[in-house]
């Protein structure tokens, strides 16, 4: 329990962070009909908030519950995980949408598409990974832990899902962040060659420059508290085994790393939005 400290209190700290967003939204609605980020960071709460609030209950409370419901907690924190993690990704297309098009909000149908997305495909993934023989429970029964089973190698089809999915799906959203903020800043600068035609540029070059800023910080901040977790996972498969102590530190940080990534979005989330936050 002790040593699950630090991932508790990080966890605990992005469900705080989350209820505020969301908390914020509700209470000033004029601010999403013109601001397309804090809708899809408020998407990206209720999806961390999940995330968070199931890795607490599975540090704090380690409750013997039946094999039912731990699979129920296991299905529910890797579906809102992955729906967290494309949500990230499409806040990095909204962004360079809006810079490509010259616009300041997202169109009503594209919004609909990312939720369709989001929402959907973390279902439909989880779903080939149960086809491929991926199992959901309780990973120790000493403590209780409830999340997606390691066959460690008894069935190399069934962990291989494990790698398809969540290395692919980390590895699928950071390359497309990536493409966003290469992409975007490609935009700019061809804007600053020319004539500054577009409305974005030529009408708001303030507001331009603090979408690049907010951009920027919520891609690093995704690639900061999640790319740690993706390769000491991928170092795990190619390498398994018991873990020596300094394995373990290095275990409890890159989890407090990825617990951390709704605190981080939230930090962004407030600096760039400090009338909404202030009202």
């Amino acid at each position: 329990m002790q040593e699950d400290l630090a991932q508790i209190f990080c966890a605990a700290l992005s469900c705080v962070c989350a209820l505020l967003i969301i908390a914020t939204w509700l209470f000033g609605r004029a601010a999403p009909r013109v601001n397309f980020s804090v809708r899809l960071v408020t998407y990206f709460a209720v999806a961390n908030l999940v995330t968070s609030g199931m890795a607490i209950i599975n540090d704090v409370d380690r409750l013997r519950v039946g094999d039912a419901v731990c699979v129920m907690f296991a299905l529910l924190e890797w579906y809102s995980t992955l729906a967290s993690w494309l949500w990230t990704g499409a806040i990095a297309v909204a962004f360079r949408v809006c810079f490509q098009t010259g616009t300041i909000d997202l169109s009503a149908i594209v919004e609909r598409k990312m939720h369709a997305v989001c929402w959907l495909a973390p279902a439909a993934l989880l779903g080939a990974a149960l086809a491929m023989g991926a199992s959901f429970g309780s990973t120790d029964p000493s403590t209780g832990h409830c999340g997606w089973i390691d066959t460690h190698g008894r069935n190399k089809v069934a962990d291989a899902s494990a790698d398809v999915v969540i290395l692919g799906c980390l590895l699928t959203v950071t390359l497309g962040d990536c493409w966003a903020v290469v992409s975007v800043y490609l935009i700019l600068r061809n804007l600053r060659k020319c004539t500054a035609s577009e409305p974005l540029a030529a009408q708001q070059p303030a507001r331009n420059q603090q979408m690049w800023r907010t951009f920027t910080a919520y891609v690093v901040a995704f690639v900061c508290t999640q790319g740690p977790r993706g390769l000491w996972d991928a170092g795990r498969d190619a390498r398994p085994g018991a873990l020596s102590s300094a394995q373990l530190v290095g275990k409890q940080a890159v989890f407090c790393l990825s617990y951390s990534h709704g605190f981080c979005n939230a930090v962004v989330w407030g600096m760039s939005n400090k009338q909404l936050w202030q009202r």
